[in-house]
């Protein structure tokens, strides 16, 4: 009876073991509503994990705020917030509290700040920290922002954290926006506001994640004036954290924004605020920081005129033009649409900003009278997409040059000394920019034409001990010149330039030779010959030497690991990356195991990935191709896009086996290759290749 009830009980016991909830906290409720200040549950504070999120370091239990205005147009914005520490990870980043508000003019005021550390102590006891107000600190940013700074007391994991304040605003202006996702969970987030009939307002919604609550309703503001109650609520709103290939977070979280469009007094007429983009671009073209100064500029004129002196055909003046800005600015690294000094003097001073530089070029092409050219501004991809249905001018922070030449018009940007003329810098590469001009302003799209190219031919000879001797021609082509033009400026030498380009992945590459040619003509491809010397590429094991056929331009992982993608994976530009091996193999040795030839599609015509893998007698030729033809790829495609990388990963992995030949020294023939891709030397390196 005993043997009988055992096996049972045993496999009831491992069953129930398996399926139990930790014993360590009971699991979060996600509440209804925003949580009351001080009032903690032992669930919040025993919590250890949140199992939606294995990655989380913190989660947001709850952040709600509400704006209310005054009859006299005042704002009141107030905000409560609580977090759960999972980790030390998560100090610095909701450990710390950060308030920026407007100060100019004594616009906005920051008070009731309140701030507290709830901990367990060894008793299982509830224990709270205050917040000592000479720990809040305030600083100024840039003479019309300031910046309110507090650590939180006592951070430990497992604490739970709250904060509050205030922010008082006298102009109807400072609406302000809410971001419900962050880059850690939010169990709640909940915004309100009560918006009177006298203040019109756009209001935007971004990001991919619905609303569990969402309320418009009309009220009474005050006993002869009508307004709008607005209720917005996410619950269980997921991380979003930066992802390979992606623009900036704020292009993608879930989050709402105001504008002031009018103004509309009782009994008086309305007054538009947000104006027009006609009224925009009018304004901008008089701007004397902007518009107004290209063009009337003596030094400018009488340089530029001096440049293209001898040049007839308007082409090459143009390039002569774009070559001498590029090389007698500097870039201060500010990216700015206007420009804070006279052009006359930032040709003088060398130096500059974006928008300084770039009208310096459109300026010089007006006065000698060489092309039409005008100012078009753009976001780029750091500071998050535009909106052309808003006339918005916070939205641009860059500015280009639209060039007509005849039929055919550039966009053009001369902060780069290595950048060729009509390639623009990857900063710039998001969707459009809108063109300042007299009689045609317009959105533009921001051509993504360029490929970035990669082409790698080797020549080597593959030695008994695994080593590899070879001979290589690297060519960067495309929008790969300017990162590789400026690499070499600043590299210490040729060898450490050639090492850290081509052979980035290869810590023990030893290079014998290098030449590295970068022609004058910014447009024309840079080439790296070199020799190297790669010890133990292949791995040798009794007879077999394992060895991965692809050298150069390797993945190495796939950088596409989340299972789900909200928003578009964006490469900037084209990519094409070729390579051609030939290589010598041992003559005691005979290709036992082959990698098969593929060739593998990406959607339709969008990219695609090959590989042919050829022997004759002891020569191998290993042929590969990768190319992506659409730089943005869309959610609805990013499992596609997942798995294609993952089949070029494992293909890049497969290795090919070779097996010393019967009677070549021993008389002996090994049996069974293990041909496993973890067994291969340096041929399986631990980083992603750089391509």
């Amino acid at each position: 009876m005993y043997r009988s009830v055992r096996p049972a009980l045993t496999a009831l016991l491992f069953f129930l073991a398996l399926h139990a909830a930790p014993a360590s906290a009971q699991p979060i409720d996600v509440p209804d509503e925003p949580a009351e200040w001080g009032e903690v549950s032992m669930n919040e504070l025993e919590m250890d994990h949140y199992p939606a999120d294995s990655n989380a370091t913190a989660v947001v239990l709850s952040d709600y705020g509400e704006t209310s205005f005054r009859p006299n147009g005042r704002l009141s914005f107030e905000r409560h917030r609580r977090i759960k520490i999972l980790s030390e990870e998560a100090y610095d980043d909701w450990g710390t509290v950060e308030i920026t508000y407007y100060d100019e003019d004594d616009t906005e005021h920051v008070d009731n700040i309140e701030a507290h550390t709830v901990v367990l102590n060894s008793n299982g006891e509830q224990e709270t920290y205050e917040l000592d107000e000479d720990e809040i600190f305030e600083e100024d940013i840039d003479g019309t922002h300031q910046r309110i700074t507090f650590t939180l007391p006592n951070l430990q994991p497992g604490a739970v954290i709250e904060y509050a304040y205030r922010i008082r605003s006298y102009q109807p202006h400072f609406l302000r926006s809410w971001t419900f996702q962050t880059t850690e969970p939010t169990l709640y987030s909940e915004y309100k506001t009560r918006i009177p009939e006298v203040f019109q307002y756009a209001i935007l919604s971004q990001g991919s994640q619905p609303y569990d609550v969402q309320e418009r309703d009309e009220t009474n503001f005050s006993p002869r004036l009508r307004g709008t109650d607005y209720r917005w609520v996410m619950k269980e709103v997921p991380a979003l954290r930066a992802e390979p290939y992606m623009t900036t977070l704020e292009n993608h979280r879930a989050k709402i924004r105001f504008q002031l469009q009018s103004v509309n007094p009782p009994k008086r007429r309305s007054t538009s605020v947000m104006g027009s983009w006609e009224e925009l671009t009018e304004d901008l073209l008089d701007h004397d920081k902007l518009g107004d100064q290209v063009g009337d500029h003596r030094a400018v004129r009488n340089e530029a005129r001096d440049v293209i002196d001898g040049i007839e055909a308007p082409d090459e003046q143009l390039r002569a033009l774009y070559d001498h800005v590029v090389r007698a600015m500097s870039w201060d690294n500010n990216s700015t649409i206007y420009a804070q000094s006279d052009l006359d003097d930032v040709l003088e001073r060398g130096s500059g900003s974006s928008a300084e530089i770039n009208l310096l070029l459109a300026s010089m092409l007006q006065e000698a009278d060489v092309a039409m050219a005008a100012p078009v501004l753009i976001s780029t991809r750091s500071h998050g997409k535009t909106m052309p249905m808003y006339p918005f001018l916070s939205q641009f922070n860059d500015l280009l040059v639209a060039v007509s030449l005849g039929e055919e018009t550039l966009l053009l940007d001369a902060t780069d000394p290595h950048r060729p003329m009509g390639m623009l810098p990857l900063r710039a590469l998001n969707d459009n920019g809108y063109l300042l001009h007299e009689d045609n302003a317009q959105w533009i799209q921001i051509p993504r034409t360029t490929t970035r190219q990669h082409t790698f031919f080797a020549q080597g000879t593959l030695h008994l001990d695994g080593t590899i001797d070879a001979t290589v021609r690297a060519t960067y082509d495309g929008s790969s010149i300017t990162t590789h033009r400026s690499e070499y400026a600043e590299a210490d030498d040729d060898i450490s330039f050639v090492k850290d380009t081509v052979f980035d992945r290869y810590d023990r590459a030893e290079i014998t030779e290098s030449s590295i040619e970068i022609p004058e003509r910014r447009s024309e491809a840079v080439v790296v010959d070199a020799g190297v010397t790669l010890p133990a590429y292949a791995r040798t094991a009794a007879d077999f030497i394992y060895l991965n056929p692809t050298l150069l331009g390797r993945w190495g992982e796939n950088p596409f690991q989340i299972e789900e993608r909200t928003y578009p994976v964006d490469f900037g530009y084209p990519m094409q990356v070729q390579q051609v091996l030939s290589l010598q193999l041992p003559e005691e040795y005979a290709i036992a195991e082959k990698p098969e030839n593929a060739q593998v599609q990406f959607m339709d015509n969008g990219g695609g990935y090959t590989r042919l893998i050829q022997a004759q007698g002891s020569r191998l030729t290993v042929r590969q191709v990768f190319m992506l033809r659409q730089p943005v790829i869309g959610p609805a495609n990013y499992e596609a896009l997942r798995d294609f990388f993952t089949h070029i990963v494992e293909m890049e992995s497969q290795p090919l086996v070779l097996r010393k030949v019967a009677n070549a020294e021993s008389g002996t023939d090994s049996s069974t290759p293990n041909s496993s891709s973890e067994e291969t030397s340096e041929s399986a390196p631990e980083s992603g290749a750089r391509r």
